[in-house]
């Protein structure tokens, strides 16, 4: 499939639907497994919660202005099959972690639904086929 085709268009089937997502998914993984020293910050915060940065995968991750610095709020799928959205806010001057706002356990809040009548595959199932696989996907 094309995907920026798909992407183009207004009107989605669900399986272009999911293809949008599991692309998007994709991405985030890729970039932080090509960028290690850019995510130095979440290896280094991955590691002291007992999470190793290689068996699992950054799902999503938007980046906020803020007055303070940038706050990157993100979604990480562990090795273990769970899932931890945080917020952290980082230095525009040096990149380094200000504060950690939030690190949580969401596992419970992503549904891992195959077949979802009107969407197709969740994002969390997505996700946990892209962990499988690996990020090459």
């Amino acid at each position: 499939m094309d995907i920026d085709r798909i992407k183009r268009q207004k009107r989605k089937n669900v399986q272009e639907q999911n293809t949008v997502l599991r692309d998007s998914i994709a991405q985030s993984a890729r970039w932080f497994r090509d960028s290690p020293g850019e995510f130095a910050w979440l290896i280094d915060l991955l590691q002291e919660r007992d999470l190793a940065p290689e068996r699992g995968l950054l799902v999503n991750i938007h980046i906020i202005p803020e007055q303070e610095g940038d706050l990157w709020r993100g979604l990480w799928l562990s090795g273990e099959e769970k899932f931890y959205a945080f917020d952290v806010m980082r230095s525009r001057e040096d990149g380094s972690v200000l504060e950690v706002e939030e690190w949580k356990d969401a596992t419970e809040s992503f549904p891992k639904t195959a077949h979802a009548r009107g969407t197709g595959k969740s994002g969390a199932f997505l996700a946990l086929e892209i962990l499988r696989e690996g990020v090459e996907s």
